[in-house]
């Protein structure tokens, strides 16, 4: 992930003091790339953050070693978990913070979409046993639908949902 480092007093009078850095990164590093963006400012440094892979990641209120350590975390993570924690970021607006708290508890069904979710419930008896002639009757795209009015959110990765 590339982080670009601005203060944002600067950029309000007309010119520009930055510095992009991939993360994750030494902590001299990002010493280093602070110091040199106050050495060049006059007056009050107020630096802001914007990452080029629009994440969700980074935020007003972010703090570059913070998001540093928490990217290194990101690096160890498998695909799945990865897919929970930025359904957190961009659906349920969570701070990377809160969402590497919370993603344990996030239902992902990768690669299915809404109607496969409501046949995997129906099969496995989550509305009880049905005779096998009533099996025919019951409508999945409608389950599907009633799946989503529940907070179960359909995307091309698969189906999210957060309780």
């Amino acid at each position: 992930m590339r982080v670009c480092i601005a203060n944002r007093e600067a950029a309000n009078l007309g010119f520009m003091l930055d510095r992009w850095i991939v993360l994750p990164t030494t902590s001299t590093e990002l010493a280093r790339a602070m110091k040199e963006i106050r050495a060049k400012s006059t007056g009050e440094v107020v630096l802001s953050m914007w990452d080029d892979d629009d994440t969700g990641l980074v935020h007003e209120d972010c703090d570059i070693f913070t998001l540093n350590e928490q990217v290194r975390i990101l690096k160890g993570f498998s695909d799945f978990d990865t897919a929970r924690l930025f359904y957190l970021i961009q659906h349920k607006k969570c701070t990377l913070s809160s969402a590497l708290e919370l993603f344990d508890s996030v239902v992902y069904y990768e690669g299915m979409g809404l109607t496969e979710v409501a046949i995997l419930y129906l099969a496995s008896g989550v509305m009880g046993e049905f005779n096998a002639y009533l099996a025919d009757y019951i409508d999945a795209d409608a389950y599907g639908f009633y799946l989503k009015s529940l907070g179960y959110l359909e995307t091309d990765d698969g189906v999210f949902y957060y309780p």
